[in-house]
């Protein structure tokens, strides 16, 4: 496991602003839980789609450095979301991400984004994998 990369993404100033509190990252899966704050809404008054799809690539990037060495790093090169459901503050959302494939120059992850154990998004990343 990635020890270093992963609490270099638990102490990040900005996934703190998210709303990033702990990271579980075992095995090729992930999972991050946050409280939908008034800060991370759109003009519309519900979860913003782009901190949705930054939480979604977060959480794929945390399951697939479970599985990778000190050296090794993972960066998104593919993305794909679809949201499913509007959620507004004080909605709890856990991301749930595992990788599917693992191979020596890619890898393939899903993420799905729940909220009271309904499906509101769900993405796919694929990630080129480099030596530091």
């Amino acid at each position: 496991m990635n020890q270093t990369e992963l609490n270099k993404v638990k102490n990040h100033d900005f996934h703190k602003y998210l709303g990033i509190e702990d990271i579980l990252a075992k095995d090729g899966k992930a999972i991050i839980e946050i409280e939908v704050k008034a800060h991370l809404l759109n003009p519309s008054g519900t979860f913003h789609g782009g901190v949705m799809y930054t939480l979604c690539d977060v959480t794929s990037f945390c399951a697939l450095i479970s599985q990778l060495g000190e050296n090794e790093i993972g960066v998104t090169n593919h993305f794909s979301i679809q949201p499913m459901r509007a959620v507004t503050v004080g909605s709890i959302i856990t991301f749930k991400a595992e990788v599917l494939k693992l191979g020596k120059r890619l890898a393939f992850v899903e993420c799905l984004a729940f909220s009271k154990d309904k499906l509101i998004a769900k993405s796919t990343v694929t990630k080129t994998l480099l030596k530091l």
